[in-house]
């Protein structure tokens, strides 16, 4: 076709327009032959991406029923109470001590007593100012003034404080929003750490439960708490400061 286009020109038209016109044919015909590679060439990767897509969405369907399915194992094992669970999964090594160093920074400075839940080997204690009333509760005796319950079990201390402090608790009870319920009826502040599945998504196998930054955000405010700062600790531990609303 475009020979003949070239021939009829030769005929009809000078041969200077008869040049530039072709010369604009020519630049024409390179430019579809672009077009058309361009055009292959998004197709080609509009199908790599879908291929990806589909692969990511299923690799995250498994991972979402593996997870499922650890939890309920998880749970089904909790029914034999035949050991103390506790015993083989808590560990007190001393690098954990920064990260209470960290959240003693979020304490209030009219704080006059503290209750730490889960309070191991105490490492808050030590950062506290000296007016603050310190009470340490765990499932077992720490020392002469522990006050024991195990909070997996429902248990919890009777007692009302300014300021309760969790760090690395929360990732190992099923009842974590009943714990958080009964913080938020007996102090003003909750100082807390969680892994969420923001800054954790590859879960601990001994963790029984898995939620985002905002969910406890959420929990808190049902509990009439509101976030006042967060931060994130060793890259997989998040930090919240907590204050109850005036009403």
């Amino acid at each position: 076709m475009r020979q003949k286009i070239k021939q009829t020109l030769k005929k009809i038209i000078p041969l200077r327009k008869r040049k530039t016109l072709e010369h604009y044919m020519n630049a024409l015909a390179v430019a579809e032959n672009e077009n058309a590679q361009l055009k292959d060439a998004i197709e080609k990767n509009n199908r790599e991406i879908s291929e990806l897509k589909d692969t990511i969405n299923k690799k995250t369907s498994e991972i979402d029923t593996w997870r499922e399915n650890l939890l309920a194992l998880q749970k089904r094992l909790r029914k034999y109470e035949n050991f103390n669970e506790w015993e083989y999964i808590e560990h007190f090594e001393d690098w954990w001590a920064p990260r209470s160093q960290l959240m003693n920074g979020y304490i209030k400075p009219e704080c006059g007593s503290l209750l730490d839940l889960g309070c191991g080997k105490m490492h808050i204690r030590k950062y506290l100012n000296e007016q603050i009333k310190y009470y340490g509760c765990d499932y077992k005796k720490r020392d002469e003034e522990t006050i024991v319950c195990d909070l997996a079990k429902g248990e919890f201390p009777s007692i009302s404080v300014d300021t309760i402090f969790i760090a690395g608790v929360l990732e190992y009870l099923n009842n974590w929003r009943d714990v958080l319920k009964k913080c938020s009826d007996q102090c003003s502040q909750i100082v807390m750490s969680y892994c969420t599945i923001d800054v954790a998504p590859q879960r601990n196998p001994v963790w029984v439960n898995c939620a985002t930054h905002q969910e406890i955000v959420d929990e808190m405010l049902k509990n009439g708490f509101k976030l006042i700062d967060s931060t994130t600790w060793a890259e997989t531990n998040e930090v919240f400061n907590f204050e109850k609303i005036n009403t």
